[in-house]
């Protein structure tokens, strides 16, 4: 009986595994034609989202992911393939606000 409940939990772990591992296939396989690697290929848009995060780990160390994608807002902003900018973030508490850091640009 354990036997048997061991191998039926690791048959659903196996396909709960193959699930994810196929979503996340099939995610970057629809979602390829909207990456682009060049600006210039980027096509022209009135807005563009500019999604939130920390600016800082909280080792105090700034964030690539902030780093990375405000710079390429900037560069999308900057050649005129946007107009407008909008900002996206978290800002629950007075003392951090993702808005804010974003308006402030790459440091």
């Amino acid at each position: 009986m354990l036997k048997r409940a061991f191998y039926s939990l690791l048959v659903l772990l196996g396909l709960l595994l193959l699930t994810v591992l196929g979503l996340d296939r099939w995610m970057s396989w629809k979602t390829a034609p909207y990456i682009y690697d060049e600006l210039q290929d980027l096509p022209y848009r009135q807005v563009g989202v500019v999604l939130g995060t920390a600016k800082y780990y909280r080792t105090g160390v700034i964030n690539q992911y902030y780093r990375y994608r405000i710079q390429g807002a900037l560069n999308a902003y900057n050649s005129g393939k946007v107009n407008y900018l909008l900002l996206s973030g978290d800002n629950a508490l007075q003392s951090y606000n993702e808005t804010d850091d974003h308006a402030s640009g790459p440091d």
